[in-house]
């Protein structure tokens, strides 16, 4: 399968280090901002073509999938742009930012008879899937989860130290958009998030059964 990424920053390197364990999975082109940032991304990771035309990537030669790891805001519209031009697409959370193009992405998705995947990585971590595999067998009776995660950063800046807004990430990674596959159990779930840039402190709560 050939592979374009879209994205560049701390989430395009965490995919492309899965790609690069998956055999037969080629990145065939990155698209980018900038165009230092594709150059500079391509080099590192082998990647033949770059550009920061999101479709010229999608148009390089047997390009069958994209993998969007770009800025929420430019979700739904690349999601419909590559599902349009009849390309399978995983797309990072959040799917959007608003229900109107949450339902064009599915509107488009039913339209191009291709598969459009919104990124839920914890279905696929090794603790959840031990807890799952337990709970099938037998061996393991989940009543109740409780989760909660806390974030004191002082910058806004991702794993990498790149600039970005923990405010989009509060409200749109670990908000209320979480949820806990199971199978056979009841669960709940708490989702608490604080954000301190000098004296201010965010902080965001969500609870659900």
């Amino acid at each position: 399968m050939k592979v374009c990424l879209a994205g560049t920053g701390a989430m395009g390197v965490i995919h492309m280090k899965a790609l690069a364990k998956i055999a037969g999975v080629e990145v065939v082109s990155v698209n980018s901002r900038t165009d230092a940032s594709g150059r500079a991304f391509a080099a590192e990771w082998g990647i033949a073509h770059h550009s920061t035309s999101l479709e010229a990537s999608l148009d390089r030669p047997g390009v069958d999938a994209v993998i969007l790891t770009t800025p929420s805001s430019m979700h739904a519209d690349q999601t419909v742009i590559a599902l349009d031009k009849g390309k399978h697409v995983q797309v990072e959370i959040p799917m959007s930012l608003n229900l109107a193009d949450a339902e064009r992405m599915v509107q488009a998705t039913a339209r191009s008879g291709k598969i459009c995947m919104v990124t839920h990585t914890r279905r696929f971590a090794s603790p959840h899937r031990e807890i799952r595999r337990r709970i099938r067998e037998g061996s393991f009776h989940l009543h109740h989860m409780v989760v909660e995660t806390y974030f004191f950063r002082r910058e806004n800046t991702n794993m990498h130290g790149q600039a970005r807004s923990w405010v989009d990430n509060l409200l749109w990674h670990h908000g209320c958009h979480s949820s806990i596959s199971r199978n056979g159990c009841s669960a709940s779930r708490t989702s608490r998030c604080g954000y301190s840039e000098g004296p201010t402190i965010l902080r965001s709560a969500s609870r659900w059964t």
